[in-house]
């Protein structure tokens, strides 16, 4: 019954993948409602922390975008053409 094994290791992995899918979607729309909450309408204390999270979200962009602008990563094209167009967005 090696095929039926093979089967339920195929079924494991892909629903080990949707969920991890899952917590990316949710982790995205946690830092975009993060990113674009109305600044205004808060009192100052989760004002506070809200700028604190978006400037720790933007310094890890930087981050990410410099690594790619090194050529290190391998997933920028802007150190091998001396121009913008790497793969991850900011």
């Amino acid at each position: 019954m090696a095929g039926d094994q093979k089967i339920q290791e195929r079924k494991t992995s892909i629903e080990e993948r949707k969920v991890a899918n899952e917590e990316k979607r949710l982790m995205w729309e946690q830092k975009q409602k993060i990113m674009f909450c109305d600044l205004n309408t808060l009192d100052p204390d989760v004002k506070s922390y809200v700028i604190a999270m978006r400037s720790q979200l933007l310094s890890q962009r930087v981050a990410i975008f410099s690594t790619g602008l090194d050529g290190t990563s391998g997933g920028s094209s802007f150190a091998r053409s001396g121009g913008p167009g790497g793969e991850e967005d900011i």
